[in-house]
């Protein structure tokens, strides 16, 4: 959320209500990863857990080989 209001020059610090150390936190991540990283991220996430929920991969084998391939 703070990157997309970013991009879309809004202030996240007026749009979330959130405590200022969180936002803090969360902007500095914001400044690592384009927008476009993100949604990779979102879409791989959706995929295994879909394929988590299906019993098709190992929920512990899938998401810690997930995890290292961001590495």
């Amino acid at each position: 959320q703070v990157k997309a209001l970013q991009n879309r020059g809004e202030k996240p610090s007026t749009v979330l209500k959130i405590h200022p150390y969180r936002l803090q936190i969360a902007e500095e991540q914001a400044e690592i990863y384009t927008l476009d990283e993100i949604q990779e991220k979102l879409e791989s996430i959706a995929k295994l857990d879909v394929q988590m929920k299906r019993g098709e991969v190992d929920k512990h084998i899938a998401l810690e080989t997930l995890i290292l391939k961001w590495l």
